[in-house]
């Protein structure tokens, strides 16, 4: 039980590390020559709450290598939670990764010399509130209109 107990909590602590590992890297990537950061947030009009943020940073191959393997380790932590997992080699070497968690996506392609990473967080669960909500406002107009 005892060391069920310590795995579980292994498990818990490596997640945050992983992640604390790519906003690291994101917040890198802002200050470096040479690299593109794009960040884009969506807020919910009432509430000004963000929900959905998308980072998208072109890294040059040559110049920033250990940067592209930084983000490449720090996915991969995170890979055994992914709903779903796509990665893509040709001839031996990683050419994209591809992983979907239940509120973020991460991404990154290289080619062109050029490596795309993408970053999407969505609010998943504030946007399933919302389809429930609408879908009761309208069974209720329904049932008023009878």
């Amino acid at each position: 039980m005892a060391v069920m107990a310590l795995l579980l909590a292994g498990g818990a602590w490596m997640e945050p590390a992983a992640q604390e590992t790519i906003d690291a890297l994101v917040k890198k990537c802002e200050s470096l020559d040479k690299v593109k950061v794009n960040i884009v947030r969506n807020r919910d009009p009432e509430t000004k709450e963000v929900t959905r943020s998308i980072v998208s940073i072109l890294i040059p191959l040559q110049s920033h290598q250990a940067l592209i393997d930084g983000f490449v380790a720090a996915f991969q932590k995170e890979k055994e939670n992914a709903e779903q997992e796509l990665e893509n080699r040709e001839n031996g070497k990683l050419i994209s990764l591809f992983y979907r968690f239940e509120k973020k996506s991460y991404s990154l392609s290289m080619n062109n010399g050029e490596a795309v990473v993408s970053i999407i967080e969505n609010d998943r669960a504030r946007s399933d509130r919302k389809k429930k909500e609408q879908e009761k406002m309208k069974k209720k107009e329904e049932q008023q209109r009878e």
